[in-house]
């Protein structure tokens, strides 16, 4: 396998990767209670900001075949707080811009939680991985590949979407603990919602985080 940054080149094999896998986007519309189509929609509106902060790869079979990507970007306190300002201005006729309100408010929530001397965190935002390495190596292996360049970027602790875990064990494994959480039913309408529940059996979408550099257990795997 191998690991490659995710750049401007790569976007149309991704988006190729990712209109023909079945499982890939299956985390994005279970979490986020979108359709395939949506949550497509969704995953390329991170691109620019996954691939603008350098640390965003895909894993790549000795055939250039795409089975996994990893989104990741940087997140401060300062872009949280500017940010804030917009939420009551916020368009909220589509799906999409209803999803997209609710994690801006999970983000907020996250600053809130957060001493106030923690500035900037690394932000695993998603990681997409192809039906047929369920159950492998290679999530973990993508999850902490070439982390130690993080080391010298300044940031002060890890955050991550809780849903990349598949489960609370191994999101404890990881180092992770939960740090604000949203109902979806505050944002997404309640037909949606009434029958839809994360991996942890809820109805709300979580940030986790942990701190630089705690340990993790040996051998955790995420099963998608």
């Amino acid at each position: 396998m191998h690991y490659i940054r995710f750049t401007q080149h790569d976007v149309d094999d991704v988006i190729k990767f990712l209109k023909n896998d079945p499982h890939a986007l299956q985390m994005v519309e279970a979490n986020l209670l979108l359709n395939k189509d949506e949550a497509l929609a969704f995953v390329k509106g991170m691109f620019p900001e996954a691939i603008a902060s350098g640390v965003s790869y895909l894993a790549k079979t000795d055939a250039h075949e795409v089975v996994a990507v990893r989104l990741s970007t940087f997140r401060t306190r300062e872009e949280a707080a500017e940010e804030a300002q917009g939420l009551p201005y916020e368009n909220l006729s589509t799906k999409l811009e209803r999803t997209l309100a609710m994690l801006r408010t999970l983000h907020q929530q996250f600053w809130a939680a957060m001493d106030p001397t923690i500035n900037k965190v690394y932000f695993l935002m998603a990681v997409l991985v192809s039906e047929k390495y369920r159950g492998t190596d290679l999530v973990d292996n993508l999850i902490h590949h070439n982390m130690d360049e993080i080391r010298t970027t300044g940031v002060e602790g890890l955050a991550a979407d809780a849903a990349i875990f598949h489960s609370q064990r191994v999101l404890e494994e990881f180092g992770y603990r939960v740090v604000a959480e949203v109902d979806r039913a505050t944002f997404l309408d309640s037909e949606a919602t009434e029958h839809s529940s994360d991996q942890y059996g809820n109805d709300k979408v979580r940030l986790a985080y942990k701190e630089m550099w705690r340990d993790e257990s040996v051998g955790a795997h995420v099963s998608f």
